[in-house]
């Protein structure tokens, strides 16, 4: 009974402590509150911390059971900072590991101005203080920091694309709907790219300067975050 019971009884304590947090980013700071309403949240064990599409908000209930409850509130401001910015929107054919640290080296100084408390080891670099996600993508160095080199990236862009259409539409042992997300060094929360159902796609032009159309949809309708 208690084996079978615990997994449950684990599983409503967790959905329990982020309703919390939620509630509290809510009061505490209104406007990651407001935003992070506006993401559906669902536990996902394939994620290995937290990642958003700008629709969904995917955690892992084990992920969120290591973070006291000031770290869950900041992760979850990171969150959701992730689609006020555009980012699910904005990879294009960039390496999605090395886009996810350009965006978390954008958004962590933010929450940390703010009074938010991130866990420990978040990237957080002062070299791109100021700096769009673009900016900082390009100027990461591949081989210091942890990152794919330019052929590599190409390589990595193409595969992740091919592979998760195989899954999407072929089925059969392997294949799978549930996300992941690309892991890096001190990512807490992950950025997926937008589905193309929601978000349609940007020209190069513009994601290369990091700048949005003003007439495109939006997911998080009303925010008006500066580009970072």
């Amino acid at each position: 009974m208690n084996t079978i019971s615990s997994p449950h009884l684990a599983a409503e304590a967790c959905e329990a402590r982020f309703k919390k947090a939620r509630t509290a980013l809510l009061l505490d700071h209104p406007f990651f509150g407001t935003l992070l309403f506006r993401l559906a949240a669902k536990p996902q064990s394939s994620i290995k911390t937290m990642a958003t599409d700008g629709v969904s908000l995917y955690y892992n209930p084990e992920f969120v059971n290591t973070l006291t409850a000031a770290e869950l509130q900041g992760t979850l401001a990171h969150e959701v900072m992730h689609p006020a910015l555009q980012h699910h929107a904005r990879r294009n054919d960039r390496d999605a590991r090395r886009w996810n640290m350009a965006c978390d080296y954008a958004i962590n100084p933010m929450l940390i101005n703010a009074g938010l408390t991130l866990p420990k080891d978040v990237l957080v670099d002062g070299r791109f203080a100021g700096m769009s996600a673009e900016e900082i993508y390009n100027r990461l160095d591949p081989e210091n920091e942890g990152c794919p080199d330019d052929e590599s990236q190409q390589n990595t862009s193409a595969d992740a694309k091919s592979g998760d259409s195989a899954k999407r539409n072929e089925g059969g042992e392997g294949a799978s709907d549930d996300p992941t997300a690309p892991e890096s060094p001190g990512g807490i929360g992950q950025v997926l790219d937008a589905p193309e159902e929601v978000v349609p796609h940007l020209s190069t032009s513009k994601l290369g300067n990091g700048k949005l159309p003003c007439n495109r949809p939006k997911t998080l309708r009303g925010s008006r975050a500066r580009c970072q």
